[in-house]
């Protein structure tokens, strides 16, 4: 990193290896995460913020902890007082009244100006204490909270545990409905004021492109997006250009270009990294940069050019194998905004004489299959369950509209499908084989991506299951995770590739925009901008955080399917039996046939992969804290 461009704290140069492998590396990044509504000033540790925010020693002009509320567990703690055994009789006599219809429920902003703040406070602190214990967090102070909520949970007759304390929290006002713990405790409810400061400010007055001098003018071409209709942050497009002289036919995969606004170290960078991931959940997006930036700004919107980083492909239409490659920031138009639905009905119904860019796509895209599969790629069968939330039905909290279905545009297959998922997945592979290539051939330090050949035990018999997704669930027991090699790249075994890195999504992944760092510098002349050591560092962080918040959505995912059963105990459902989780207690796997859903149950009766059976919930139980249940049975 050299002159402007080393703004990023890298909180250790000490060497570091850059062979990661993310399952067995250690990590305080969950402890770092535990500071909700906290953003680092910049060059700081973890110990010198909290120093800052609990009356120790501040960093010279550093910004002042008032432009977001303290609300990370020790905060907490000391706004959690403790209070007498009067107090807690008057605050019970409260929340009963309010609980009966007496008195109105009152906004969190108001329970802490009011005469119960502490109580309240030490509600959550309890709540989000015992929600950082149960996960392996040392929450400092929590035995004292733990005395006092509990001595309030228990006059309320309420269970003395999180569940029991979220339970009364949302039915006095201080907590919002069908709000998990886990959401809460990773702060990802708005931006800062100074991450929205300077949003509005990129978007309206961009600093001057970095990348100008060496731009290329791509705006003549076609280019189309592919995505669910509910996407926001639109990360790539798609184009097929004719190369002027050799009729040769170049395939052209665009990504959004955010560090063309971005700077290492400037705010919404230091946000992006803290929350590493944009994640989705039944409720909505939960970005990784502001909403505005993120779907106006950077996003590949339809109408208007737009930066990228692109990648042209020559390809051999019959082998799927990389001819020749070039990687450019460039300047688009995006002509249309395709879905998936949308794209499957053109490859349908129309032909290559009417649309010959989206066949030749598909041609592509079938032919990298191929080049695939006879690397060695693993294909899978697998659906998954498309959930919405109506909030506009949700009754004071109480009644929210939940519809699952099965997510048929986007399941994956085992054979080839000439589709718009099939053409999307092939052309982010093949990007990420190209920029994989790219830093090999130059020598770039990135986050290659490698995955060892599985060895399955009984081969054969897996094989020979007819039903693909019973077969698909056997196989992937074997699979183990994939690994990061941030010197060279090496194989990727489940996707047939050489090599492999990702860099198709940078407005929804933080790994992603150092790649794009990382590239756009060596492409400007400036050499690598982090070595293999930092990046392993950097990579490693990324990873930890973007697990939390795969759990949180998993978490948020299982509150909302409980929910939905929940209404639905007598409904009786059509599954696939898939393999077993034990076959010595009976335990096994079924997916539900109309919604998608996967889960384990007790098998009664002797069956085997693909079979169908009838099942029904038998308990169904939506739980704040993360530990939502649903339970079925077989039906005979």
């Amino acid at each position: 990193m050299r002159g402007g461009w080393r703004q990023l704290a890298i909180a250790s140069r000490s060497a570091r290896p850059a062979w990661i492998d993310p399952a067995a590396a250690s990590s305080l990044v969950l402890l770092r995460q535990w500071s909700a509504h906290t953003t680092f000033p910049h060059g700081t540790t973890a110990l010198q913020h909290d120093q800052a925010a609990f009356g120790g020693p501040r960093q010279r002009g550093s910004q002042q902890a008032t432009d977001r509320p303290r609300t990370c567990f020790r905060a907490l703690c000391s706004t959690a007082r403790t209070f007498s055994v009067r107090d807690a009789y008057r605050f019970c006599r409260l929340v009963n009244r309010i609980t009966d219809g007496e008195e109105a429920q009152r906004t969190l902003e108001e329970w802490r100006q009011g005469e119960h703040a502490g109580s309240v406070e030490t509600l959550l602190a309890y709540v989000k204490g015992s929600y950082g214990s149960s996960r392996g967090v040392d929450a400092l102070g929590l035995g004292r909270v733990s005395h006092d909520a509990q001595r309030v949970l228990g006059l309320l007759g309420q269970n003395r545990t999180l569940d029991g304390a979220v339970r009364v929290l949302v039915s006095i006002g201080a907590w919002k409905p069908h709000t998990l713990v886990g959401m809460a405790v990773l702060d990802r409810d708005g931006f800062g004021k100074e991450v929205a400061s300077l949003a509005r400010k990129l978007m309206e007055d961009p600093p001057e492109d970095p990348d100008l001098s060496s731009r290329l003018d791509l705006t003549h071409l076609r280019t189309v997006t592919i995505d669910d209709a509910s996407t926001t942050e639109i990360d790539d497009g798609l184009s097929v250009e004719t190369v002027e002289g050799c009729g040769r036919r170049r395939l052209w995969v665009h990504i959004a270009d955010p560090t063309r606004w971005l700077r290492p170290g400037d705010a919404i960078f230091a946000e992006a990294a803290r929350r590493a991931t944009s994640i989705y959940v039944p409720t909505g997006v939960v970005p990784m940069m502001p909403y505005d930036i993120a779907t106006r700004t950077f996003s590949l919107v339809k109408g208007r050019p737009t930066c990228a980083l692109s990648l042209g492909v020559d390809l051999d239409m019959e082998t799927g194998e990389i001819l020749d490659y070039v990687v450019r920031p460039t300047t688009i138009l995006v002509d249309e905004r395709l879905t998936y639905v949308g794209t499957d009905q053109i490859l349908r119904e129309s032909s290559e004489e009417e649309d010959p860019d989206m066949f030749y796509l598909a041609r592509a895209a079938r032919a990298r299959w191929g080049y695939r599969k006879g690397n060695g790629a693993e294909t899978f069968a697998s659906y998954s369950p498309k959930i919405r939330v109506d909030r506009g039905r949700d009754e004071g909290g109480k009644g929210a509209g939940v519809t699952i279905e099965r997510n048929d545009a986007q399941q994956q297959t085992v054979e080839y499908t000439q589709s718009g998922q099939s053409i999307v997945s092939e052309m982010m592979i093949l990007a990420g084989e190209v920029g994989a290539r790219w830093g090999k051939d130059n020598g770039v330090p990135l986050p290659y991506r490698m995955h060892y050949k599985p060895v399955i035990p009984d081969e054969e018999e897996v094989t020979a299951i007819e039903d693909k997704f019973a077969r698909t669930a056997n196989m992937a027991k074997s699979f183990t995770r994939a690994v990061l090699d941030c010197r060279r790249p090496r194989p990727h075994a489940s996707l047939g590739l050489p090599y492999y890195t990702q860099l198709s999504s940078p407005i929804r992944r933080f790994n992603d925009v150092l790649v794009h760092l990382q590239v756009k510098s060596v492409l400007r002349g400036e050499g690598p901008l982090y070595t293999a050591d930092e990046f392993a560092e950097m990579a490693e962080a990324a990873f930890f955080v973007e697990r939390d918040m795969k759990q949180v959505a998993q978490q948020c995912d299982e509150y909302w399917i409980a929910y939905y059963f929940s209404q639905r105990m007598d409904r009786v459902w059509d599954s696939t039996f898939l393999s077993w989780k034990s076959l010595e207690e009976g335990m096994g796997y079924v997916q539900i046939d109309e919604v998608g859903i996967k889960h384990a149950l007790r098998v009664d009766t002797p069956a085997v992969p693909g079979q169908k059976l009838r099942i029904r919930a038998v308990q169904a139980t939506p739980r704040l804290d993360g530990n939502s249940v649903f339970l079925f049975e077989q039906v005979r």
